[in-house]
C-alpha cells in the first residue's frame, strides 16, 4: 500500500536555518522539497563531495567484483584511511603494470637473439672488437657482409634476418639494415624480473581481495553519509529566501504516522509551520509499505514505474499473479530446485542490496517446484510415466479430461486466465471510480 503523507511548510530565521535543518535530518522524517530544486549552482565544496562520492562508488564496484581470497575481515579503519590505502595499492599496481609492459617490450626485442650475457658482449672491446646487432628483410641480406664485417646470421623470423657483425673498435659499419639497441640485460634475468612484477601485482590483488568485504561495508556507509550531506547542501543552496533574505521558506513531506513525532519536535523550535494532508495535485513522494512477502515484489513495481500518490499500490496483486505466471511458464520441478539452489548460493555472494532479489528468486523457485510437481514434470521427464507413489500421481494434472480431447493443463491455464482478467477489470473499474467517479467506471 502507499503510505499516506502530510505536507509540511515552515518559515525560520536565516541564522538558525542550518542548525534547524541538521536537527530535522537527525530526526529522519522529512522528505525535503526546495522551492528552487534542480536549479542549484554547486559550490566548490559540493563539487568536491560529488567527486568523492563517485570515487567511493567506483571503489565499491571494483571491490564487489573481486573474488574474496580469504575469510572476510571487518574494517574498523576510517573511510579516509581506507580510500588512502586503496589508492596507494592501486597506484603501486599501476606502476608495476607500466614496468611490466616495458619488460615485455624488452623481452620481445631480445627473443630473436636468444639468451646471452650482455657483459660478455661488451667485454669484446677489451680485445679490440665491437659487436653490432642488425635486422633487415631477407631479400636485402648481402652475402658480402660476411666477408666485410663477419656478419653472422642468428635467426630468420617473419621474412626478416637477424644477424650480428664483428668489427674492430672504431671501424664504421655501413649496411642497408637497421641497427638495433638491445636492453642491457640477459633474457633469463629479464624473465626473472617479469615474474617478480607479475607476483607483485598478484600480491596486491590478493590483498585487495582479502580486505574487499570489510572495506565495502565501511565504504557503503561512507557513501551514504556523503549522499546525505550532498542532499543537505542542495537543500540549503536551493531554499527560497523572503523578507529581505531574513526568512527561509521550506516545504517537505512526512509519513502520516510520523506527524505526532514531528509536531512534538517543532513545538520546541522557534519556527512557524503548517501541516496538512497531501492532495492529488501535490505530487507527493511515494513510499510503499507492505508485508515481507509482498515487499519482495516491489522491485517489479519500481521496474514498470511507481504509481501516483492518488493511485493504489499494485504490488499486492502483482505478487500472487506474477508468482503463478512464472511458475506456470517454467512448469518444471527440476528447474525450480535449480532456482532455489542458485538463489541461496548467490545470496551469500552478492551485495546486501541484491539479497532481496535472491529471496524473490528462491520464492519463485519454490513456486515452480510445486507447480512443476503438479504438472508432473521434472527436468523434462514426465513423473506420471515413471515409478512414483500413486498418491503423488493423484495430485498431478496431466492428460485429457475423461474421453474428450481437452487437455487438463490447457483448461487450468484458461481458468487462471479468466480469473486473472476478471480481477484485472474489477481493479480497473475501482481505480476509475476513485479517480474519475462512478460514471467513468
Amino acid at each position: 500500500m502507499i503510505t499516506k503523507m502530510k505536507k509540511l511548510t515552515f518559515l525560520i530565521y536565516y541564522k538558525e536555518y542550518e542548525a534547524f535543518l541538521k536537527r530535522m535530518q537527525e530526526l529522519g522524517v522529512l522528505h525535503v522539497q526546495t522551492a528552487q530544486e534542480g536549479s542549484v549552482e554547486p559550490t566548490s565544496e559540493l563539487e568536491a563531495k560529488l567527486k568523492q562520492t563517485e570515487h567511493v562508488k567506483a571503489w565499491i564496484n571494483r571491490l564487489e567484483a573481486m573474488e574474496v581470497t580469504d575469510v572476510p575481515l571487518a574494517s574498523d579503519r576510517s573511510a579516509a584511511d581506507i580510500l588512502s590505502h586503496l589508492d596507494e595499492m592501486d597506484e603501486a599496481r599501476r606502476v608495476k603494470e607500466t614496468e611490466l609492459q616495458r619488460l615485455h617490450k624488452d623481452e620481445a626485442a631480445l627473443l630473436p637473439w636468444g639468451d646471452f650475457d650482455p657483459v660478455r658482449v661488451e667485454g669484446l672491446s677489451d680485445i679490440g672488437y665491437a659487436m653490432g646487432f642488425f635486422v633487415c628483410p631477407e631479400r636485402s641480406f648481402n652475402e658480402e657482409w660476411v666477408e666485410l664485417y663477419y656478419a653472422t646470421e642468428v635467426t630468420r623470423e617473419k621474412g626478416k634476418v637477424y644477424f650480428v657483425t664483428l668489427t674492430p673498435v672504431g671501424e664504421e659499419v655501413v649496411l642497408d639494415a637497421e641497427r638495433l639497441r638491445l636492453p642491457h640485460v640477459s633474457l633469463a634475468d629479464l624473465r626473472k624480473q617479469i615474474r617478480e612484477k607479475e607476483e607483485g601485482i598478484a600480491a596486491i590483488e590478493h590483498e585487495m581481495g582479502r580486505l574487499a568485504q570489510g572495506y565495502v561495508s565501511r565504504l557503503r556507509g561512507y557513501e551514504d553519509e556523503l549522499r546525505t550531506s550532498i542532499a543537505f547542501d542542495r537543500v540549503v543552496l536551493g531554499t527560497e529566501q523572503v523578507a529581505d533574505n531574513r526568512l527561509m521558506v521550506l516545504q517537505g513531506w512526512i509519513p502520516e504516522d510520523k506527524e505526532a513525532e514531528v509536531k512534538s519536535f517543532l513545538s520546541t523550535q522557534e519556527v512557524y509551520y503548517e501541516i496538512r494532508a497531501a492532495r492529488r495535485e501535490d505530487n507527493a513522494p511515494i513510499k510503499l509499505k507492505n508485508n515481507a512477502f509482498v515487499r519482495m515484489y516491489e522491485v517489479l513495481t519500481k521496474m514498470y514505474g511507481m504509481p501516483d500518490y492518488a493511485e493504489f499500490d499494485p504490488t499486492p496483486l502483482v505478487a500472487p499473479f506474477f508468482t503463478l505466471f512464472f511458475a506456470f511458464c517454467m512448469g518444471d520441478a527440476g528447474y525450480g530446485l535449480v532456482l532455489i539452489a542458485l538463489g541461496f548460493f548467490l545470496k551469500h555472494k552478492l551485495s546486501p542490496s541484491l539479497k532481496g532479489i535472491m529471496n524473490l528468486v528462491i520464492t519463485l523457485g519454490a513456486a515452480t517446484t510445486v507447480f512443476g510437481a503438479v504438472l508432473g514434470t521434472f527436468f523434462g521427464v514426465s513423473l506420471f510415466d515413471v515409478d512414483v507413489p500413486e498418491w503423488m500421481k493423484q495430485f498431478m494434472i496431466v492428460g485429457k479430461i475423461g474421453d474428450t480431447s481437452y487437455d487438463k493443463q490447457m483448461l487450468l491455464a484458461l481458468i487462471i486466465g479468466v480469473v486473472h482478467i476478471c480481477i484485472a477489470m474489477t481493479v480497473k473499474a475501482i481505480g476509475a471510480t476513485v479517480r474519475y467517479g462512478f460514471k467513468e467506471s
